[in-house]
Parts: C-alpha cells; structure tokens; sequence
C-alpha cells in the first residue's frame, strides 16, 4: 500500500471515528431531551391531577356551603314566621287589654251616673252642660270607697260650672259693654245676653259680690282688675267641691275647704 493510500485510509477511519462521536453526541443529547420531556409531561400530568382535586374538593366546599345557605335560609324564613306571629299576638294581647280596659272605664262611667241618680243632693242644675268626656275624665279612677265616689261627683260638678262660667262670662261682658260699663245688678238681667235661655235654677245659685267681700275667708278669691263679681253661693261637698268666681274678664276657682285626703 502506498503512502497516499495510506493516509486515505487513515482520513476515512478518522471521518468514520469523527462521525461515529457525533452521533453517540447527539443520541446522548436527544436521549436527554426526551427525559426532559417526559419529566415536563409527568410533572404536568402531576399538575393536572392537583387541580383536578384541588376542582372536586372545591365542589364539595360549594355543595356545602349551599346547604349551609338552604338551611340559614329556612332559619331566616321560620324565625320571620315567628316573630309575624308574635307581633299578631302581642297585637291581640293589646287588643284585649284595651278593650278590657274601655270596658272596666264605661263600666265604672254606669256605676257613677247611678250614684248620681240615687244621691238626688249630690246634683246641681249645671250637670245639664255635661259631655261624655265630662263623665269619662271623672270616672278614671277607681270607685271603690265612698271617698271615691265623692270626689268623682265633685269632678262632675266642677266640670258643669266650668261650663256654666264658659257662656256666663261672654254674657256679663256684652252686658257691661251695652249698658256703658255697668255691672249688673241682678243675675237676671244677663239672660237676654246668652245664646240660648239659662235655667233660673242655675242662676239662685250665684250671687253678685263686691270684689273682696266673701265672708268665709276659705272662699276667698281676688281676681285683678274687677271691682264686682258673681260667685257660688256655697258647695255641696265642702271637703271636695271647689268654689267658681268670675268678673267681666278674670275666673278664679277656690280649692276644697278642707283637704279631705
């Protein structure tokens, strides 16, 4: 073999070895590259697998938190039952009381018009002025004892010559204001002064006094700037009725003569 045949034979052995390396190189580095892959793709696969749990363990928490709402829902909804139902109790319970309460009221309003009739010393004409209300307010308390009783027919009096006075005093004016100033000097004389006709019996019950003149000093009462008044002749409860004065503009009214309390 010649020397050029030699060194062709040994340039193919050394691009034959060269070769051979490269591709031991290359099938080394795919090798790697498919071990990398196929790590990436487990660790993928391992990836996918936690979200999948992670996914039914959410659903589950969901379903349950779902029932959870169902059941604070029938709580909210039987609790707004319950408290409609107490409030239409409580509204019924009110209901009655009321009623009971109105009923005791008219009841003890029946008992106190019956006192009156049987007590015919306990009455004054000026009753005639008397409102429903006028008969409520006196019988708002109880009327268990005689002291009961006679305080709430003082109530009533009292309530009737208020009224007497409310359309007395409007006529005394127009009188005076007629008759240049003048007081009268009998009861009388203001009837063509009222709205409507007075009963003469409540009239004999007051009397014209010159301011100051009162002979009981208990029945006392000075109005400012009137020189003549008309007053109650007397009480017919003294420890309980009150006493009426008034004048051309003032009103005064006496408490008890005694406090009977």
């Amino acid at each position: 073999m010649t020397t050029a045949q030699k060194i062709a034979v040994t340039a193919i052995v050394a691009v034959a070895v060269i070769a051979a390396a490269y591709e031991w190189h290359r099938a080394g580095q795919v090798g790697s590259e498919l071990q990398a892959q196929r790590e990436q793709q487990a660790s993928s696969a391992g990836q996918l697998e936690q979200l999948r749990r992670e996914r039914d363990e959410m659903s589950k928490r969901l379903a349950v938190l779902a029932e959870e709402n169902a059941a604070l829902k029938d709580d909210a909804d039987r609790l707004t039952r319950l408290r409609e139902e107490v409030a239409q109790s409580n509204a019924a319970a009110q209901v009655d009381a009321t009623q009971s309460v109105a009923k005791s009221w008219l009841e003890r309003v029946s008992q106190l018009k019956q006192r009156m009739e049987q007590t015919p010393n306990a009455r004054i004409p000026e009753l005639q002025f008397l409102t429903e209300q006028d008969w409520l307010d006196a019988a708002r308390g109880k009327l268990e004892t005689e002291r009961d009783y006679r305080k709430a027919l003082a109530s009533l009096r009292n309530a009737g010559e208020n009224a007497f006075v409310s359309i007395a005093q409007p006529a005394l004016r127009e009188y005076m204001e007629v008759n240049g100033g003048q007081f009268p000097t009998e009861l009388s004389q203001l009837q063509p002064y009222f709205k409507s006709p007075v009963d003469e019996a409540i009239l004999q019950r007051y009397e014209i006094q010159r301011q100051g003149s009162e002979t009981r000093e208990s029945d006392s009462i000075f109005l400012y700037g009137e020189d003549w008044v008309i007053g109650q002749k007397g009480r017919v409860d003294p420890d309980y009725d009150t006493r009426h004065v008034f004048g051309r503009m003032a009103h005064g009214v006496s408490s008890p003569s005694s406090d009977a309390d």
